[in-house]
């Protein structure tokens, strides 16, 4: 019964990104991501099917396991569905299709009251071996990823050894993935340690991503970052430091540049 269910639904999930898709946003999108397969859907209308879908699964495994005499204790039942929503999307992620995996994170993000600390091995396989564009990268790790580890803050530190991973995704999600954690929290340490190594990388989406992360921190943390940035500019590429400055003051930005 729950494995008929889940292949009539995914079966129907995939033929209505398909009826949303367009052969104009398909080619566009083909020049900038060029690893997976594109149908052509727009995010908006991805997280709108995300959402339908996800409460339909989940509706659904709810009533399964309840309706199941041997399972009785609730943290067991909510392990079952948060397992079966994992299996779902990992079989999405499968297919490599960038629309099949972005809605996937979504949904990833959708279940955050079923995660669990162990969860951060099944996270790390799919930043690892499933996000291959910035689009995912920034879905994942400003939401699935920042919400499990706002959940377990002991993961931060796993979360800071990604910094020296050889894939830049992983290394960019090590910085975005703080972006929400210094917004909500003093986190500066973890910020500038793990500024300190990706500023040394020579890759675009690394350097866009710490920089992004410099640049939110300075939102209230200005001076702190500023004097990071003058320490510190001749390890970085103008990329990350056009981008940590870029909200302050003309005159500091000018002297930051100089």
């Amino acid at each position: 019964m729950k494995d008929e269910f889940i292949k009539e639904w995914t079966i129907d999930l995939k033929n209505e990104i398909m009826a949303n898709s367009c052969e104009e946003r398909k080619k566009a999108t083909e020049r900038f991501f060029k690893l997976e397969k594109i149908t052509g859907a727009r995010a908006p209308i991805l997280r709108k099917i995300s959402k339908t879908y996800y409460r339909n699964l989940e509706k659904f495994l709810k009533n399964y396991y309840t309706e199941l005499h041997e399972y009785k204790n609730k943290d067991e039942i909510n392990h079952f569905i948060k397992n079966d929503i994992y299996n779902t999307c990992n079989n999405l992620f499968e297919e490599n299709f960038y629309e099949y995996n972005y809605l996937s994170l979504i949904m990833l993000h959708s279940a955050k009251k079923y995660y669990e600390k162990e969860d951060f091995e099944f996270f790390s396989k799919v930043l690892s071996s499933y996000v291959k564009n910035w689009a995912s990268c920034d879905e994942f790790s400003l939401h699935a990823f920042y919400e499990l580890t706002n959940k377990y803050p002991e993961l931060l530190d796993e979360v800071f050894k990604l910094t020296t991973s050889e894939n830049r995704w992983v290394q960019r999600s090590s910085a975005v993935t703080l972006i929400y954690h210094i917004k909500r929290n003093d986190v500066r340490e973890r910020v500038f340690k793990t500024a300190d190594i990706l500023i040394l990388q020579r890759d675009v989406m690394v350097e866009k991503g710490i920089g992004w992360l410099l640049k939110v921190t300075a939102n209230n943390y200005q001076e702190d970052v500023y004097n990071y940035v003058l320490n510190n500019k001749d390890k970085m590429t103008r990329t990350t430091l056009r981008y940590a400055i870029e909200k302050m003051p003309q005159e500091l930005r000018k002297e930051a540049m100089s």
